[in-house]
C-alpha cells in the first residue's frame, strides 16, 4: 500500500511540473493587448488650427494606430498626427486605437477645446508621473514615465530642461523618462520650459520613494 501512494504521489507531481513548465495554461506575453501610457493633446485651441496629436504605446511587434475626433480633421497616421481643428468653438474629443499584429486592442481618448482667445503667459499646467502609485509615490530600481502639459498650443516648438534631486532623468520634451535607484526619499522633479520668444515657465513635483510599489 505505501509503495501505491508514493507511485501516486511522484505521478501527480510529475504532472504538475508539466503545467507549470507550459505555462499552467496562461497566454503567454505576446498574446497580451497593447498598452497606451498616454496621448498627448494640448487643452485648448483656436479655430481652423494644425493641432500636434503624440500616442505614446508599446507592445511586442508592430503597431498601427486608428485617429478619430469628434469634430474637426485627422490628418496622417502613426504615433504622431495632426488634428485640425472645427470652426465651431466648444469640447471635442479625441480618440487612437493601437492594434498589434495579433490583432489585440487598447484604446484612450482625450478633450480639446476649441476657444476664441488662448492665454499669453507661458505657464506649465500639470506635472505628472504617469505609472506611479498614487500619482506621488515611486519604488527603488525602478523607471517612471514623467509628463509636463503646457497652456500653449504647439509644444513642438518648446525646450524642456529637466532635473530631479533623487535619481535619473532624461527628457527633451514633454515627457522625460525618471530612474529611481537605490535612495530612499522625497525626489523634487522639475523642469523649465521655454519658448522661441525666451519665455519661460518652470513645473515641480514630489514623490516619495519607498519600498515597496
Amino acid at each position: 500500500m505505501r509503495v501505491y501512494k508514493l507511485y501516486i504521489t511522484l505521478c501527480v507531481t510529475a504532472v504538475l511540473l508539466v503545467l507549470n513548465t507550459s505555462g499552467g495554461g496562461c497566454a503567454p506575453d505576446g498574446d497580451k493587448a497593447p498598452v497606451i501610457r498616454s496621448i498627448e493633446v494640448p487643452k485648448e485651441v483656436m479655430p481652423l488650427f494644425n493641432t500636434p496629436l503624440y500616442c505614446n504605446a508599446f507592445a511586442a511587434g508592430i503597431l498601427t494606430y486608428a485617429w478619430s475626433a469628434t469634430g474637426g480633421v485627422i490628418q496622417g497616421s502613426g504615433t504622431d498626427v495632426i488634428w485640425i481643428s472645427p470652426k465651431e468653438l466648444g469640447e471635442y474629443t479625441i480618440t487612437v486605437v493601437v492594434k498589434d499584429e495579433k490583432g489585440n486592442t487598447a484604446q484612450e481618448s482625450a478633450r480639446i477645446t476649441v476657444v476664441g482667445t488662448l492665454a499669453e503667459e507661458l505657464a506649465v499646467v500639470s506635472m505628472e508621473c504617469l505609472d506611479c502609485p498614487n500619482k506621488i509615490e515611486a519604488s527603488k530600481w525602478k523607471n517612471y514615465l514623467i509628463r509636463c502639459t503646457v497652456n500653449v498650443v504647439d509644444w513642438t516648438k518648446l525646450t524642456y530642461a529637466w532635473t530631479a534631486t533623487i535619481g535619473k532623468i532624461d527628457g527633451q520634451g514633454r515627457e522625460a523618462n525618471w530612474q529611481t535607484f537605490g535612495q530612499y526619499g522625497n525626489s523634487l522633479i522639475k523642469v523649465i520650459v521655454s519658448d522661441p520668444n525666451g519665455k519661460k515657465a518652470e513645473g515641480f513635483l514630489a514623490v516619495n520613494i519607498s519600498c515597496c510599489h
